[in-house]
């Protein structure tokens, strides 16, 4: 009984959508932008190096990525590890481009944090770019905004940066980290 009222529940729900919410097959079908993306599935070792204000030292953390194609190509999700401030920290990843808005999307969280990160970005004229901004809800729901950019730079490296605004001028921090594909063995 209860599974037949959850099924009718389910019908109900998706007979009811707006059709805002059924996407023409073509529309939801991956496209250039996802195939880009998709190039990053694989392993990588990781370089972070995090500086606290500009000319601050810059203190560097050493860990592993796995990128994965998921849902039929139209995402890449990232299982990452890293010894961070003298503490392990595991993260997820998951980078799309949606069609509708013209504008690539991602998602990232950590065991250093409860919040999630939304990216949004937009590729830029030198193609192997994209360049947008980053936000979680911090404090009392206080945005906490950084400027965020992925860098193609070869097929066997790429980079993420992120930089979180000063209160006043500058930068206050500046995370960037450089992806250098594993080799086989």
């Amino acid at each position: 009984m209860i599974r037949c009222l959850a099924l009718f529940s389910l019908v109900a729900a998706a007979t009811a959508l707006p059709p805002r919410f059924v996407q023409d097959p073509a529309a939801a079908a991956p496209g250039a932008e996802h195939t880009q993306l998709t190039k990053l599935a694989g392993d990588w070792t990781v370089v972070t190096k995090f500086q606290f204000g500009p000319g601050g030292p810059a203190q560097e953390f050493q860990g592993k990525a796995h990128g994965k194609a998921i849902l039929g190509g139209r995402f890449v999700q990232f299982d990452e590890t890293a010894v961070e401030f003298g503490a392990a920290v595991e993260r997820q990843k998951t980078w799309g481009f949606n069609k509708q808005s013209h504008k690539y999307e991602a998602t990232w969280i950590y065991t250093g944090s409860t919040a999630v990160m939304q990216l949004v970005g937009e590729a830029q004229k030198d193609g192997k770019t994209i360049a947008g901004s980053a936000s979680f809800a911090g404090d009392e729901g206080k945005a906490q905004d950084f400027t965020w950019t992925l860098a193609w730079i070869d097929d066997d490296h790429f980079s993420s940066t992120l930089v979180a605004p000063a209160h006043g001028k500058g930068q206050s921090a500046t995370f960037h980290a450089v992806y250098t594909r594993a080799t086989a063995k």
